[in-house]
């Protein structure tokens, strides 16, 4: 609660502004140590460490919430496919999926961020990225013990296509774990 007030009036927490210098006696005191005058301190320039954390949890929240909305999105999409039809689909992208999640992620983070830069559109996607085969496994086992409920056996003697059967019968039934995905992975990224 505390970040998101602050992402959204940091000027409550704060009366400087994240590249305003702290001056004590009409000087800037670079690295200053915590003080009444600088809760956190001052950086290598004399800029309120505290400021420039509560002015930081704007973007920081934001980028959180875009991609873990994305990687729940990608993954729920890629967990119905997989989880749906099984067989041979269901070996071929799982075996994707368990190969990338053996690549440690914070190697992967770094090169990707290596090679592509550090702009949020980057780090929006990468963080995704590293998401969606988490939430795909996820997705996946709720919809193979869905799929085997009666109500989506009744659906497809009805002559129901994939689509209608996925998007109508099983995805409203496993929302809830989507949304229980979304509300860790926020907290994660």
């Amino acid at each position: 609660m505390f970040w998101s007030l602050a992402a959204i009036v940091p000027g409550l927490f704060t009366t400087r502004k994240p590249n305003e210098a702290v001056r004590i006696d009409g000087q800037t005191i670079p690295r200053a140590e915590p003080s009444g005058d600088a809760w956190f301190g001052t950086d290598s320039i004399g800029n309120d460490v505290f400021a420039r954390v509560i002015y930081g949890a704007r973007p920081i929240i934001l980028l959180a919430v875009v991609a873990a909305l994305l990687a729940v999105a990608a993954g729920t999409l890629l967990g119905l496919i997989v989880g749906y039809y099984r067989g041979w689909v269901d070996e071929i992208i799982s075996r994707i999926i368990e190969a990338f999640l053996s690549i440690p992620v914070i190697l992967l983070a770094i090169m990707v961020l290596t090679l592509f830069g550090r702009s949020n559109t980057v780090l929006i996607a990468t963080i995704a990225l590293l998401f969606t085969p988490v939430v795909a496994r996820t997705i996946r086992s709720a919809v193979i013990a869905e799929g085997q409920l009666d109500y989506v056996t009744s659906a497809k003697l009805r002559g129901e296509n994939s689509v209608f059967v996925m998007t109508r019968e099983i995805l409203p039934n496993i929302t809830g774990v989507a949304v229980v995905e979304l509300t860790v992975r926020v907290g994660y990224a």
